[in-house]
């Protein structure tokens, strides 16, 4: 085999080569390789886009053969002058020279792998559940153990599911400015309500579902002879003092009635609000707090809860099904100088207005905002994204409300509930774009249902309204996006 050695000076330095293929200049006319490949192009690296390989070969066609049988492959870089390398790529995007590397698109790519089949669903499962999943509006996880917990919120008021708090927005105690790395005490921070217990008592949930559009969280749970309950809740979007539960119980198929354990509750701890003991008249059980620390030329805020104290059980006959409502208010003195009268009155006209009342308003409010959405064809992974991060955003604030968000939103008190000149863009617009089943405090996540999953990915370029959301604009519009735009 005849061999050149070709010497070139780059930079200061010379580079010497037995081969001219993999140190031409990318500009240089590119060699026919077979048909897997078409052209190699040389001295040229797709920089990043890289899927996970561990092959090696003689030769670039080498590696656009390995690359056909991987799926979502379309390109390679050879490490031509190194260890031989097959750097197996997703885009072609990062194209820059590279003295000793050969790159090459694949002519016809492996499709991709079709997605796995969605889990099925226990017995009493919406069955809605499977097309709006389909859609990307919706996302669910079925077993014993149901591990990841959906944040919830109207921007008002927002807790992630199962946590022992909940939060109210502009509501922070302590009266210290709040450097980072210290923990709270006297530091302002966002003041932890004990979380709101209003629903079924108990029991392992066999499903659980958020819905993005709709603003829910949806529980099934399991009963005796294929019976099956479903619990809806959320917070009132246009009523944003309320937060409810609804529930629904199918004994259709039942031969002896079903007890279902209902609970109406302030649980956990709080932090940095003192609750008297809590007040009682009927079935109306009202709790009133007070922070217990406040910044200079503030004063002390008074949080009121109001809900169903004392809830019977919910039976349910044999043969037949069953459904109740569950309401709790609540109020602040940042919105009124009497908050428990006012969580009170508020209670009694929600609890008065029938379910499907209740229900509708919060839908239709949910699709005004809705209405700036983006949508996106032919990629439900992407769909999916841009889907859970605007309702991340929605949770945490809204029209009206003047206070500002932090790293992880409103559902939690990460860096105290704060927002700081050194993680205004980089935490916070990142992190409330990744919010959807955890609570996160200021770091990236690339889970698949996150949008650090995909912007490594691919550009999405979109137009954005001019009120986009929290804002319910007039005349805005849904952009389409396709994965290739």
């Amino acid at each position: 085999m005849e061999l050149t050695t070709v010497l070139l000076a780059v930079g200061g330095w010379t580079l010497s080569s037995a081969r001219t293929d993999h140190i031409r200049p990318a500009d240089a006319p590119s060699r026919a390789l077979d048909p897997v490949c078409g052209a190699s192009i040389l001295a040229t690296d797709f920089y990043g886009n890289d899927l996970p390989s561990k092959v090696y070969a003689d030769s670039v066609t080498g590696c656009c053969t390995a690359c056909q049988n991987v799926s979502g492959c379309v390109a390679v870089t050879w490490n031509a002058a190194g260890d031989h390398h097959c750097n197996l790529k997703y885009s072609t995007a990062g194209r820059r020279t590279a003295i000793g590397e050969v790159s090459a698109i694949l002519l016809h790519p492996a499709p991709p792998s079709p997605p796995p089949p969605p889990p099925p669903l226990p017995p009493g499962s919406p069955a809605e559940w499977l097309p709006r999943a389909a859609a990307g509006q919706l996302v669910y996880e079925v077993g014993a153990a149901v591990g990841p917990r959906p944040n919830l919120g109207n921007g008002y008021m927002a807790t992630q599911v199962g946590s022992s708090s909940f939060y109210i927005a502009g509501v922070f105690t302590g009266d210290l400015p709040p450097p980072f790395g210290k923990s709270k005490g006297g530091v302002s921070h966002r003041a932890g309500i004990p979380a709101l217990t209003l629903g079924v008592s108990g029991g392992t949930p066999a499903a659980m579902a958020l819905d993005f559009e709709r603003a829910w969280v949806e529980t099934v749970f399991s009963g005796p002879n294929g019976a099956s309950l479903v619990q809806r809740t959320y917070a009132h979007r246009s009523r944003m003092h309320a937060w409810i539960t609804e529930i629904d119980v199918n004994n259709s198929g039942g031969v002896a009635p079903w007890r279902v354990p209902l609970t109406g509750a302030l649980s956990g701890s709080p932090d940095g609000v003192v609750f008297a003991p809590p007040v009682s008249v009927g079935t109306l059980q009202c709790h009133v707090g007070t922070t217990t620390l406040w910044e200079e030329g503030a004063t002390s805020v008074k949080v009121a809860v109001c809900l169903n104290g004392t809830t019977p059980d919910l039976v349910v006959a044999p043969h037949s099904t069953g459904s109740v409502t569950l309401v709790a208010t609540v109020w602040t003195s940042l919105d009124t100088a009497d908050p428990e009268a006012a969580a009170a009155a508020d209670w009694h006209t929600t609890a008065a207005l029938a379910r499907g009342a209740l229900q509708s308003e919060h839908v239709a409010a949910q699709e005004t905002l809705w209405a700036s959405r983006v949508e996106v064809e032919g990629d439900l992974d992407l769909a999916t994204t841009i889907n859970s991060s605007f309702y991340g955003i929605l949770i945490s604030v809204r029209d009206g409300l003047n206070y500002s968000t932090s790293p992880g939103g409103l559902p939690n008190g990460c860096y105290n509930g704060h927002v700081g000149w050194p993680n205004t863009s980089r935490d916070i617009y990142a992190t409330l774009l990744t919010s959807l089943f955890f609570s996160i405090c200021g770091r990236s996540h690339t889970y698949p249902w996150g949008v650090a999953g995909i912007l490594g990915r691919r550009a999405v370029h979109v137009a954005v309204a001019q009120h986009f959301p929290p804002l319910a604009c007039q005349g805005c519009h849904p952009v389409s996006v396709r994965p290739d735009d």
